[in-house]
């Protein structure tokens, strides 16, 4: 009898109430001898793959954090290049009115055409601002509505990486959830798996004795320098100091003037 129990506490049933297939019916002593020797194997599997996918998910949080750094190194490099591309349009420009008003002074109206036709030529080929632009992906509001909710979605690459794989992986096991309340079971799957990420934050906050960062006076940030430029940025910068365009500290105040 208190084999029948511990069945049952296990999810056994009696013959006379089993409702599935009466040939996968077990008694309780086979049902318990398995779940004694499967359980633990089927524990030790998901243990493998939850430690497996948080070793992916630590990769993936990796490359987005390279590929977010890299997309910013783009967009300074192309601002400042855009910014070069306008100082030198603006020289050429002040060059060729300078010259323009001496032709008038020496009454050379020859000389006066040729400026004004290269100019034109300077107009037309006058630089445009290039904006970094991203592809829009598609909305889902029922998504967007939930994200609203979850911040740890758009704050957390980890949770957010772990997410969209879970995602995959629930909706194969359960093709019927849709919506918010598949949003809600990937939610249970991270939560799992990264239940320090969703303790209470007061708890980890420091105490007001520990006291906070200087940031004033002598004890400031540093403003970064050529040195503190990514490597294709620099491979810029030394083209345009070679080229006489610009010094290096012009160039590291205009990569870094947003941060």
């Amino acid at each position: 009898m208190e084999l029948e129990e511990r069945a049952r506490t296990m999810g056994w049933v009696p013959q006379d109430d089993f409702k599935g297939d009466p040939d996968k019916w077990t008694s309780a002593e086979d049902y318990v001898d398995k779940a004694d020797h499967i359980m633990p194997i089927m524990r030790a599997q998901n243990k493998k793959y939850e430690e497996e996918l948080k070793a992916k998910s630590i990769g993936w949080k990796k490359t987005e954090e390279e590929l977010i750094a890299l997309k910013k190194t783009v967009e300074s490099i192309v601002r400042v290049n855009t910014k070069v591309s306008e100082r030198e349009y603006e020289r050429a420009m002040e060059t060729i009115r300078n010259e323009q008003a001496t032709a008038i002074e020496n009454q050379d109206g020859e000389k006066f055409k040729e400026l004004e036709a290269q100019k034109d030529t300077l107009v037309q080929n006058k630089p445009e601002k290039i904006e970094v632009v991203e592809d829009a992906p598609a909305v889902n509001p029922e998504f967007t509505k939930w994200v609203e909710g979850n911040q740890w979605y758009n704050e957390d690459a980890e949770l957010r990486n772990y997410s969209d794989y879970m995602a995959s992986v629930v909706s194969r096991e359960n093709p019927q959830l849709e919506g918010e309340l598949l949003f809600d079971a990937v939610k249970n799957r991270v939560q799992a798996t990264f239940p320090d990420k969703f303790e209470n934050p007061n708890r980890k906050m420091p105490s007001d004795v520990d006291g906070g960062t200087n940031q004033g006076g002598s004890g400031g940030l540093k403003a970064k320098s050529y040195r503190d430029l990514p490597a294709d940025a620099k491979a810029a910068c030394d083209r345009f100091v070679a080229e006489g365009v610009m010094t290096r500290e012009e160039y590291a105040k205009d990569f870094f003037e947003e941060e």
